[in-house]
């Protein structure tokens, strides 16, 4: 997260070919702590980690939609998990649970990181209307 900070820093490090990588592939598939099969305490360093994505793709991000919805896509992918789940009824589990604090600790990472009312702009257009009646549950 450190890293993450300084201007400096975040213009060398978003070149890297590494931090494309993780840019495009926040996933639990290759971030295990990512998924529902670790312990809630665990969860906690998503926020850490979505705040340091948030402020890499802050550098380059600008007003590019399209790259914002590109960033998004395995968070929109869990959404849309999440509200299959609730429309279905069974969502009194434990692996429900977990989704939805993985989720809370996603966004309140990525919002602390957008620091400029466009991003702030594009994370509630991506949220309002389309998510918020999942949160709401």
């Amino acid at each position: 997260s450190d890293l993450s900070v300084g201007y400096g820093t975040v213009r060398k490090l978003v070149k890297l070919e590494e931090v494309g990588f993780l840019l495009a592939n926040h996933t639990a598939e290759h971030y295990p702590f990512l998924g529902v099969n670790v312990s809630v305490t665990e969860m906690r360093c998503r926020t850490m980690f979505y705040t340091s994505l948030g402020r890499l793709l802050m550098v380059d991000l600008g007003e590019d939609e399209d790259k914002f919805e590109q960033f998004m896509i395995p968070l929109t992918n869990a959404f849309e998990s999440l509200g299959q789940v609730f429309n279905g009824g069974n969502y009194n589990t434990e692996e429900v649970r977990k989704t939805v604090i993985g989720l809370a600790r996603d966004l309140r990472g990525i919002g602390f990181a957008f620091n400029t009312k466009t991003s702030y702009m594009m994370l509630f257009d991506w949220i309002y209307p389309t998510y918020t009646p999942i949160l709401q549950r």
